[in-house]
C-alpha cells in the first residue's frame, strides 16, 4: 500500500476535495476527492473512487465512483430519514484531523479544513452498519482546503508541523502528508491549528488517542467482488477501538463500526442492498473516530490502522 497523494481534480471538488461554484448543497454524483484521507483513506495513486469517511455517530458523507464499470443508482424505493450535521447545531465549518498508519509506507497526518456542513438522509440501518447520502450545505466557494495556518501534531515521542499550501502537486490547495512515524499505539496525539483570520479557521486544539490495531482475517485483498445478495463476513484479531468498514456505492457510502474485542461481524443484505451497483471500494481500518464542536467548527478527529483498501464491483 501506497502513501496516499491526491488524484487530479476532475470536476465540482467537494471538499477535501471542494470546489463549490457558487452552489449552495452541492449534491452526491460530483466527481469528489477524500477530505479525511485524500482522495480516501488508504488509498494508492492508481485509485479511481472517490469518498468521504466520517464518523457515522455524527456525520456521514458522500461517495462517487468514477471507474469504468456502469453505476446503477441504490433503488428508488428505498425510504429515507433527512438529518443534518449542519445549521441547527450552529456549526459553521468543518475541519478534518487525521492520524493514520498504513503499515510499510508509515504513519501519516490528514488535514483538511472547510466552510459549511454536511446534511444527509438515512437509506438504511441495521445494527451497526449504516448508508447514508449526504450533500454539503453552507459553504463558500473553496479550491481545496482552507488555509488554517500552521498545524502541529505531536505525542510524547515526537512532533511535526504541516503548512498549508497552494495548488499542491498541481491538485486543489491543501496541506501536505507529514510523516508522523514516531506515533505509537497507546498514545495521545495532538493537532494544535494556528487558525487564520482571513479563512475563518479558528485556533484550536484537540486530542485523540492510537489504539493498538487489530489483525484482519477477511475479507482480503483478494476479494475482487461483493455479491449484494448475500451476507458479507468480516473478521479480526487483537487490537482496541472499533473496527470500522467503508463501502462505497452509487453516490451513498455505508459504514460499520463495531467494537474490536467483537472479532467478527456481518454486513446483512439490507445495506448491501441499498447501494448502488458497479464500481466501487472497500476500506476496513481500525482505531478511534471523535467529533467535537469548537468555536462553532465541527472538528473530526479520526487515529486509525489502515487494514485493507482496495476497489471492488459491487454485484
Amino acid at each position: 500500500m501506497e502513501k496516499p497523494r491526491r488524484s487530479t481534480l476532475t470536476a465540482i471538488r467537494r471538499w477535501w476535495w471542494l470546489g463549490l461554484a457558487g452552489a449552495v448543497g452541492l449534491p452526491a454524483g460530483c466527481t469528489v476527492e477524500h477530505r479525511d484521507a485524500g482522495p480516501r483513506p488508504g488509498t494508492s495513486p492508481s485509485a479511481t473512487i472517490s469518498s468521504t469517511a466520517v464518523q457515522t455517530a455524527t456525520s456521514a458523507s458522500t461517495s462517487t465512483s468514477t471507474g469504468t464499470s456502469p453505476c446503477e443508482p441504490p433503488p428508488t424505493t428505498t425510504a429515507t430519514t433527512a438529518t443534518s450535521s449542519g445549521a441547527s447545531g450552529g456549526v459553521t465549518g468543518t475541519a478534518d484531523l487525521s492520524a493514520r498508519d498504513y503499515g510499510a509506507p508509515g504513519k501519516f497526518a490528514w488535514l483538511y479544513f472547510m466552510s459549511g456542513w454536511e446534511s444527509c438522509k438515512s437509506l438504511a440501518v441495521d445494527g451497526a452498519c449504516r448508508v447514508e447520502e449526504c450533500v454539503v450545505e453552507g459553504a463558500k466557494p473553496s479550491f481545496g482546503s482552507l488555509d488554517g495556518g500552521t498545524v502541529t501534531v505531536a505525542s510524547v515521542s515526537g512532533m511535526q508541523t504541516a503548512t498549508w499550501q497552494y495548488g499542491l502537486d498541481g491538485g486543489p490547495n491543501a496541506y501536505s502528508y507529514p510523516s508522523i512515524d514516531f506515533l505509537k499505539a497507546g498514545e495521545l496525539i495532538t493537532f494544535t491549528v494556528e487558525g487564520n483570520v482571513d479563512s475563518g479557521v479558528p485556533a484550536f486544539s484537540a486530542s485523540i488517542t492510537l489504539p493498538a490495531p487489530t489483525t484482519l482475517a477477511q475479507p482480503t485483498a483478494a476479494v475482487k467482488t461483493i455479491d449484494a445478495s448475500q451476507p458479507l463476513s468480516v473478521a479480526w484479531t487483537g487490537g482496541e477501538g472499533q473496527q470500522l468498514l467503508e463501502i462505497g456505492g452509487c453516490g451513498v457510502v455505508a459504514r460499520c463500526a463495531w467494537p474490536a474485542a467483537l472479532q467478527k461481524a456481518t454486513v446483512s443484505t439490507a445495506i448491501l442492498g441499498a447501494l448502488g451497483k458497479g464500481a466501487s471500494y472497500v476500506y476496513l481500518s481500525n482505531g478511534k473516530m471523535e467529533s467535537k464542536l469548537i468555536s462553532g467548527w465541527d472538528v473530526r478527529l479520526s487515529a486509525l490502522h489502515v487494514n485493507l483498501s482496495h476497489e471492488v464491483t459491487i454485484q
